[in-house]
């Protein structure tokens, strides 16, 4: 999930988003969760959680690996992604 600045607490709404990957859609797929459009047509943020990604792979660590190299591409002001979903359920693998 990338999430606005503030999440869960107080959260900006209505940030540009200055950037989103292109990937190709057997690797990552990225959902709008809390996003619309401006009056000249960009992306914005609603705040709270706004965008799911998701990586494809052959197998869990790939997948995760793929996921994580498209969060850190997607940018707006204060977003912000956590790094250390799934990293134990890896580990025990």
């Amino acid at each position: 999930m990338i999430a606005a600045g503030g999440y869960p607490g107080k959260y900006a709404k209505g940030n540009v988003v200055h950037y989103m990957p292109l990937f190709r859609d057997d690797l990552v797929v990225i959902f709008h969760a809390s996003t619309g459009r401006d009056m000249d047509n960009n992306i914005i943020t609603g705040g709270g959680r706004c965008f799911s990604v998701v990586g494809l792979g052959k197998d869990f660590a790939e997948a995760s690996k793929y996921a994580y190299i498209a969060a850190d591409e997607v940018y707006f002001k204060d977003c912000f992604h956590r790094s250390d979903i799934g990293k134990k359920f890896f580990e025990e693998l």
